[in-house]
Order: structure tokens, then C-alpha cells, then sequence
């Protein structure tokens, strides 16, 4: 089997491996949900966290920030792996990078947007909230849908034949999807938080 997939990967350009591992690190990160589960599980407690003086603002930023601090590093490190593997071309570098860093910031945002939007704060036990809560469902299909999309795109278009092209084109439609996105979070999402009780 490991011979098969290596044949295969002989028929790809080194840009065109470089999309695909972008892809590959974007799905797997993709399976890291600490946003979408973190509002729903302050439960009934949540009126000690809205207690302390910090703004709601700040509250859904250290949600934010636990996942990306978390995610980050590993997805860093992945791309690195590969670049140093594949024979990425160097134009394609800084794609290689971004990229799945974005797709890390726009996931954890797609999550706590999921998380704010269906939040359960009457379960019984935790893995009501983790494991069969509508916000993990969402964010899943969120985030996977950000991957998958791209993939089959790039996979049946012209556009395997532009792939560094097509990386920068889909780095940039993640930053702005992010930008957008937190900005939601931040205005209409910190509202919404201060209205769950």
C-alpha cells in the first residue's frame, strides 16, 4: 500500500503536493474542537464568569485564544515537515504556511460562532456537550466543508494546473472569511453572550 500511495505521489508536481498537504493538515486540524463545546459548558455556572470584570468581548477572545495557542504550534510544525519532504517550490513557501494557519483561525471562529448560536446550558452531564451537542456537529461540518470544497475543486478544475495560484487565491479567501467572521464574534456574538443565561 505505501508503494501504491508513493506512485502516486510520483505524478504530482512538488506545487501540487504542497496544495494537497495543505489540504490534508487543514482536515486534521479541522477535528480540533475546543471553541464549539467552551460556551456550552459553563453550564448554569455561567453567571460567575459574566461576574467578573472583564467584557464579553474578552471572554470570547480567551476562547479564541486557547485553541489557536493549542492548534498553532502543531499545524506549524506539520507544514514545516512537509516542506522540507515534499520538495515544495519556494514560491509556494509562505502559501504553505498561511494557509493552514488560517484555516486553524477561521475553524476556531466557525466553532465558537456554532457554539454562541446553539448553546446548551442545561445539560446534565458533559458529554451531552461535547460529544452530541448541534454546535460540535456544526463546526465539524464547518470546518471540513473549508477543506473539502477546496480539495474537490482543486482535484476536478483547471486549477491543478496553477496550483500555487490557487493556494494563494484559497489563503486568501480563508484570511478574509477569518477577519469577517471575528469581527461577527466581536460585535453581534458578544451581544449574544451577554443575553445567555
Amino acid at each position: 500500500k505505501i508503494l501504491k500511495v508513493l506512485s502516486a505521489a510520483n505524478e504530482f508536481s512538488g506545487a501540487q503536493l504542497g496544495v494537497f498537504a495543505v489540504l490534508a493538515v487543514g482536515l486534521v486540524a479541522a477535528m480540533v474542537l475546543f471553541t464549539a463545546p467552551s460556551v456550552s459548558l459553563e453550564g448554569k455556572t455561567i453567571w460567575i464568569i459574566k461576574s467578573l470584570p472583564l467584557t464579553p468581548q474578552q471572554i470570547l477572545r480567551a476562547k479564541l485564544q486557547l485553541h489557536r495557542r493549542a492548534t498553532l504550534p502543531a499545524v506549524l510544525f506539520l507544514m514545516l515537515v512537509c516542506a522540507f519532504t515534499l520538495g515544495i517550490p519556494a514560491a509556494q513557501l509562505p502559501g504553505l504556511v498561511l494557509a493552514p494557519c488560517c484555516c486553524v483561525w477561521l475553524s476556531s471562529s466557525l466553532g465558537l460562532i456554532a457554539g454562541l448560536k446553539h448553546a446548551n446550558l442545561e445539560w446534565i452531564n458533559e458529554t451531552q456537550v461535547v460529544k452530541q451537542g448541534a454546535a460540535i456537529l456544526l463546526a465539524m461540518l464547518y470546518s471540513a466543508l473549508l477543506v473539502i470544497v477546496p480539495f474537490l475543486i482543486f482535484s476536478f478544475s483547471p486549477a491543478a494546473a496553477h496550483p500555487t495560484t490557487f493556494l494563494y487565491a484559497y489563503t486568501a479567501l480563508l484570511a478574509a472569511g477569518s477577519f469577517l467572521s471575528d469581527r461577527w464574534i466581536y460585535t453581534k456574538g458578544a451581544l449574544l453572550f451577554e443575553t445567555l443565561d
